[in-house]
């Protein structure tokens, strides 16, 4: 159950308790970042900070998020790169970045007897930042790299709204564009670093088996500079349907959720379970055997609920046709009781196999401001009858408010 403590509290709170099961903590700093931890039994530790800013922001410097998130790891005078990786490696752990349309991240996974240590540099070098210069042409270097992979860097969601806005803004790739990066200075990666990667605009989450109290005390040592930047919803224009050229092919629905409370988080699992069983079995009667995958995207600024094929369809199956029919028979309480339990046994077991895993934790909290990990989400799992099921995703999956997409190599954009 998520709660808010006092500072006072906070620091006399035991530092090796475990939380219980789906338990969040979430603590207020000062003017500063919003910080999240979810302390759980384990071998390892995670640690997600991520900055409220991404390719949508670059405008016409395609690529300049990316380059001041390498430049915060390579071009950082409050970190030595190369001694901090070799301390992550020696930790068994990694170390990432993640760059989306409205946000980045950075992700740090350790072992538990190493966390406590690295935890606290890696968050005070990404929130109290001293762009070195001489090291800057190595970050531009890997942002370069990085900008001439296939597909931009973004994910499914990114994938998904960058052909469904308008809002030329939305088609910058998370990667940036290798010309544009080549020409950038330190100078508009310094103004990036006190504006919109800046301490105020940033969210940590701590998930896993650390120690809280030394961590915390560590996070009201930092110096807050910036402001948070507001993350309002894409301008959608719904319903839409489109064929897009892309190097593999790929079959999309989708759809806006609103996750707002405990019971919606539960509603949308529930939804994921039984649309993934119905059109197991639709595909099953048609005789043809597909890969597909059926997940709620979340985000700070969107969650949708997704279901994608991405296969080559040389059978002739309607294979748009079946996703959106398995998602109408769920949404028209075309499913019997037995289902209905069925699905709730198995997305409690979902929960309770992911609340185990610190990455999936962490990733799941900084992935949006949505409850879909906590005490109260697990329990209205367990509540939730079928007729507000019903209600939830009734409002959720209109005919109207549907995205359908086709990806391949002869699409028609």
């Amino acid at each position: 159950m998520p709660r808010r403590l006092p500072l006072l509290a906070l620091l006399l709170a035991a530092s090796t308790a475990a939380a219980a099961p789906g338990e969040v903590e979430t603590i207020e700093l000062p003017s500063g970042p919003r910080v999240l931890f979810a302390r759980r039994p384990g071998r390892l530790a995670t640690l997600v900070v991520r900055f409220d800013t991404g390719s949508v922001d670059d405008g016409s410097q395609a690529g300049l998020t990316r380059l001041a998130q390498h430049a915060l790891i390579s071009a950082n005078g409050s970190l030595d790169p190369l001694k901090f990786g070799l301390a992550v490696l020696s930790a068994a752990g990694s170390l990432r970045m993640e760059t989306g349309l409205r946000t980045c991240s950075f992700v740090l996974t350790a072992d538990r007897r190493d966390f406590g240590e690295l935890a606290p540099k890696l968050v005070a070098a990404l929130l109290s930042p001293r762009l070195d210069r001489g090291r800057f042409p190595d970050a531009q270097k890997r942002a370069l790299h990085d900008g001439l992979e296939p597909g931009g860097g973004g994910g499914l969601l990114e994938l998904i709204v960058s052909t469904a806005v308008k809002d030329n803004r939305y088609k910058n790739q998370p990667f940036g564009d290798p010309d544009q990066i080549e020409l950038m200075t330190p100078e508009s990666v310094e103004e990036l670093l006190k504006g919109r990667l800046s301490a105020a605009n940033a969210t940590i989450v701590a998930a896993g088996s650390f120690d809280r109290d030394a961590l915390f005390l560590q996070l009201r040592k930092l110096r807050v500079g910036g402001k948070r930047t507001p993350l309002e919803p894409p301008p959608l224009e719904l319903p839409v349907r489109a064929s897009w050229r892309y190097p593999t092919e790929l079959h999309v629905v989708a759809w806006p959720v609103r996750l707002t409370a405990p019971r919606d988080a539960a509603a949308a699992r529930l939804l994921s379970e039984l649309v993934d069983r119905t059109l197991w079995e639709r595909f099953r009667e048609a005789g043809a055997a597909y890969g597909y995958q059926v997940e709620v995207a979340r985000s700070p600024w969107l969650d949708l609920f997704v279901a994608a094929l991405p296969v080559r369809n040389p059978s002739g199956v309607d294979l748009a046709g079946h996703m959106l029919a398995a998602v109408r028979q769920v949404r028209d309480g075309t499913f019997d009781a037995a289902r209905f339990e069925r699905a709730r046994a198995f997305a409690l077991g979902k929960f309770e196999r992911e609340d185990e895993d610190s990455e999936v934790v962490a990733a799941a909290l900084a992935g949006g401001a949505s409850p879909w990990f906590g005490a109260e989400t697990a329990a209205a799992l367990r509540s939730l009858d079928r007729q507000s099921f019903l209600e939830s995703v009734a409002s959720w999956l209109g005919d109207g408010s549907t995205i359908g997409l086709h990806f391949s190599p002869q699409g028609g954009r």
